[in-house]
């Protein structure tokens, strides 16, 4: 289940993001807890022992400011996605070296609950794979393997291999690869050959010349010259979004 927090020390503002994100949660049919913050002190604290997915951040705080919570969290992790509020709109530009998913302005409140659905609007295709795919590993049994650590699926002899960033051994279960193929493809996984599905969010590098893919972890995947075309036009669409 994804981890929402929110930090505001001005407790108007703090119930209205807060109210907007359960709303904007519910309205995307996205299983989440959004937790409110007076401080920062207590949200890092929150953090450090369950890291939160977003982080709707006030920037200007006493004892602890948005950007030093960020740059805090931003030591150990490029997660999460940070989103700071603030009425101060020339903070805007000191706020990129913290890698902010997005800037909002605290304006009216009609214009904050707007700000936070727009907000929500650009986060939902990448909380996607926060989705959890339930498999029968041949050894382990059941795995709920969540779609953000696959790097891809490979197809072979009515079993399908799922590989993963955080081990080298795959899950193994037997299965069909165009089965997983359209449970998938909502959640930005393609398919450049018939026995490989890929998420896109582990690859590297396109190699056209050498009808290849390389994934993150250095993997070779191989891309059907049939298939090329298809398969690069996707990509390209899934980096301008």
């Amino acid at each position: 289940m994804l981890r929402f927090a929110v930090c505001d020390d001005e407790k108007n503002y703090l119930d209205i993001v807060t109210t907007v994100t359960r709303q904007a949660l519910s309205d995307c049919g996205l299983q989440a807890t959004v937790s409110a913050f007076s401080n920062g002190e207590e949200l890092l604290a929150k953090h450090q022992s369950n890291p939160y997915d977003v982080l709707f951040l006030d920037i200007d705080m006493p004892q602890i400011s948005g950007f030093e919570i960020a740059q805090t969290i931003r030591k150990h992790s490029n997660q999460p996605y940070v989103v700071f509020v603030t009425s101060k709109h020339e903070m805007v530009y000191d706020s990129f070296e913290f890698q902010p998913f997005y800037f909002i302005c605290k304006r009216t409140e009609s214009d904050l609950r707007a700000d936070v659905q727009h907000v929500f609007h650009k986060l939902e295709p990448l909380l996607k794979q926060n989705k959890v795919l339930h498999i029968t590993d041949n050894t382990l049994g059941q795995i709920a393997l969540p779609l953000k650590d696959i790097l891809y699926i490979q197809s072979e002899k009515h079993y399908l291999f799922y590989y993963r960033a955080s081990d080298s051994i795959p899950l193994k279960e037997r299965g069909i690869l165009s089965e997983r193929e359209d449970e998938l493809k909502e959640f930005d996984f393609f398919k450049p050959h018939r026995r490989y599905l890929v998420n896109m969010k582990h690859v590297n590098r396109f190699d056209l010349m050498l009808h290849a893919i390389t994934m993150t972890d250095g993997t070779c995947i191989p891309i059907s010259k049939a298939l090329k075309k298809e398969v690069f036009g996707t990509y390209k669409k899934f980096m301008r979004r």
